[in-house]
């Protein structure tokens, strides 16, 4: 199923697309699928942080100790 989303552009734009044949309609909808992969990255990334606020802190001396402990028992 689709979708028709309109936008309003100038007619001196409109003319200069048609005379350079411009698929402006595959340039728009290649646009916003960009803009919504970079928004859902954005908005992931945000969501990490958030979660990374609710976990407790690690001093660097235990974190030292678990990576060593990782690394004898290969």
């Amino acid at each position: 199923m689709t979708a028709v989303v309109g936008v309003r552009i100038p007619d001196k734009l409109k003319r200069e697309l048609d005379e350079l044949d411009i698929d402006y309609s595959e340039d728009v909808r290649n646009l916003l699928e960009e803009k919504v992969r970079r928004r859902k990255a954005e908005k992931a990334i945000e969501n990490l942080k958030k979660y990374r606020e609710t976990l407790p802190k690690i001093d660097g001396d235990h974190a030292a100790e678990v990576i060593r402990e990782g690394r004898s028992q290969r």
